[in-house]
């Protein structure tokens, strides 16, 4: 009953019902009140009529009329009624007396009308509630055809409150929460529809190359040198095929947190240091100047194999996007909030438009197209997975012509707890 009452929709039913009853109650009171007045009054004015009748034919009472007026006792009360009973009046027989019958009558016709029109209300008051119901339940019912058509605008909300408007609101927070689910699988869709068709992409030239140096090193009139050099370049196109599927079951593997990182206290300037050593023939070949910024020691918590790896395809995509003669900086910035370690080149830069998309998988700007047809454009997408396990960001500056800037973030307070 308490859960009832908790209910809007139930409490306001219940006081209309109290309200009608209340109503009626006090017309059938008044009602009674007043035909109590009108009996009073009748009985008033026959007893008049009697004294009055009495005194004018029976002159002998006069001066006697106060007794119509004192308590009467059981004696005089049996005296008059034998006398009654004499004149033809039966004791008790009240239909009798047309007056008392008339009114009687209207009390009770009034009273039937006052019970009849008090449950007509009633079952208004009750039906038009149960309509209400039945209405939203039906525009909910509605609704929901709706949705399972895939129309997840359709709107349960209501301007009421009660159960009923708490549910509609339930059901709209449903529908949204359904919507986004929805649109965040036909992106996964479309993103897999994408990734199989650049997959397929990428291993469809290095494969048909391949066929076509082992068809040429099986003919018998192929020239030994030529041979070797078509199996080394088939071999090189198998190991590029591999370090690929390698690449992104790592990218997947730390995108949905199977990879458990190998924690270690490290100094961060050797780290960064022996990354661009692995590099140097690479940035030697291009006579490019790189330039440190770092402090003599600087301890970081990290993978040490996972976040080198991160580095080596940073470093690495600055090396080949920066012209001969190029200048690389590698600097490590912190204050107590964080702490940031730039990557900054004077290279071809990156266009504004390529910007949103440079660490999507494959995706490669139309600069390095051109200046780079052997990319793959996974490796940035792998360094930002493995930064963001480590518990930081990383944000690209560029200005085509220029250079560019990549900026990886640590937050003080994580380093500290690590």
């Amino acid at each position: 009953m308490v859960q009832l009452l908790d209910n809007r929709d139930f409490r306001r039913t219940l006081w209309l019902i109290v309200g009608c009853v209340v109503f009626f109650a006090f017309i059938v009171s008044f009602f009674c009140f007043f035909s109590y007045k009108r009996l009073y009054a009748g009985v008033e004015k026959e007893r008049l009529e009697l004294l009055g009748r009495l005194t004018e034919e029976i002159p002998e009472i006069k001066g006697k009329e106060d007794l119509f007026f004192e308590k009467g006792s059981e004696r005089y009360y049996q005296k008059g009624l034998s006398i009654a009973i004499k004149y033809g009046y039966a004791k008790g027989n009240f239909l009798g007396n047309a007056a008392f019958n008339i009114s009687f009558l209207r009390s009770v016709l009034f009273s039937l009308c006052v019970l009849v029109c008090s449950a007509f209300f009633i079952l208004i008051i009750f039906s038009g509630q149960l309509s209400k119901i039945y209405k939203t339940l039906r525009e909910y019912s509605l609704g929901a055809d709706a949705v399972m058509n895939e129309d997840y605008d359709y709107s349960f909300d209501s301007l009421e409150e009660g159960d009923l408007a708490i549910l509609g609101t339930q059901l709209d927070q449903m529908v949204r929460r359904l919507k986004l689910t929805v649109e965040a699988l036909n992106a996964e869709k479309e993103k897999l529809r994408i990734f199989i068709s650049q997959m397929t992409h990428q291993l469809k030239t290095p494969l048909a190359s391949m066929k076509l140096m082992i068809e040429l090193s099986l003919s018998d009139n192929i020239d030994p040198e030529k041979k070797r050099e078509f199996l080394e370049r088939s071999l090189a196109e198998q190991n590029k095929m591999e370090w690929l599927i390698q690449t992104l079951l790592d990218i997947s593997r730390l995108e949905i947190g199977k990879v458990k990182l190998n924690m270690k206290d490290i100094e961060l300037p050797e780290l960064i240091k022996q990354t661009v050593q692995v590099l140097e023939p690479r940035w030697r070949k291009k006579n490019h100047q790189i330039i440190f910024s770092l402090p003599e020691s600087f301890r970081f918590q990290c993978d040490p194999n996972w976040f080198g790896q991160a580095l080596e395809n940073i470093l690495k995509n600055a090396i080949d996007y920066t012209p001969e003669n190029g200048r690389i900086e590698i600097k490590l910035v912190e204050n107590d909030a964080y702490m940031k370690l730039i990557f900054k080149d004077n290279g071809i830069g990156i266009e504004p438009e390529d910007l949103p998309f440079i660490f999507d998988k494959f995706y490669r700007g139309r600069k390095a197209l051109i200046i780079n047809r052997n990319g793959t454009g996974i490796g940035l997408t792998l360094s930002k997975a493995i930064i963001e396990r480590h518990d930081g960001e990383i944000r690209i500056k560029s200005i085509p012509g220029t250079g560019s800037e990549f900026i990886l973030e640590f937050p003080r307070d994580h380093l500290k707890k690590s």
